[in-house]
């Protein structure tokens, strides 16, 4: 049962994929996957589906957190992300959450969205770590990508930065002005 349900849950998140992905290092495109984020779920996708997804807020700030169960600093940081949001949500901010753990533990990384009330778009990545790694720069974590109002990628934060959520903030702010 638990099987069928993720099965059409990754089926719902995941249709309308008629256009080909945008490019790696942005995200324009066209034809938008646009899954409204009403409750706390995870949407099982692939790489050019969360392009799509981003695609579909053109216009706004996208902030992509890219986490997994496993990252301490990543569930760490993951309450202060999703507060970041809210406060600037009015200046169109949008959070999505990007969890790279293994398809078997999407009920875990769902868990530790509800617990977090995360109701914004929260995907997992089903990707191999060669795709992962080619799309993230590296798929040491945490990683934050910040998507401008144009489709283009503004700024990667990778744990080399060593960044804190106030130094993703900063730049939020910067883009919202």
């Amino acid at each position: 049962m638990r099987c069928s349900l993720l099965v059409a849950v990754a089926l719902v998140g995941c249709m309308n994929q008629a256009s080909p992905p945008p490019g790696p290092k942005d995200f324009k495109g066209k034809s938008p996957v646009y899954i409204p984020a009403e409750e706390v779920a995870i949407n099982i996708c692939k790489w050019a589906d969360l392009e799509k997804a981003v695609v579909s807020h053109q216009g706004k700030v996208v902030v992509i957190d890219v986490w997994a169960t496993y990252c301490v600093p990543c569930v760490k940081k993951l309450p202060d992300m999703l507060a970041m949001q809210k406060k600037y949500a009015d200046k169109g901010v949008v959070l999505i959450t990007v969890s790279l753990d293994d398809k078997s533990d999407a009920d875990k990384a769902r868990n530790v969205l509800k617990k977090m009330d995360a109701s914004v778009q929260n995907f997992l990545l089903d990707e191999t770590a060669e795709v992962a790694d080619a799309k993230l720069g590296g798929t040491a974590l945490p990683v934050v990508r910040i998507v401008g109002r144009d489709g283009g990628l503004k700024k990667l934060f990778t744990p080399e930065d060593a960044f804190e959520v106030s130094d993703v903030e900063k730049v939020v702010k910067e883009l919202t002005q």
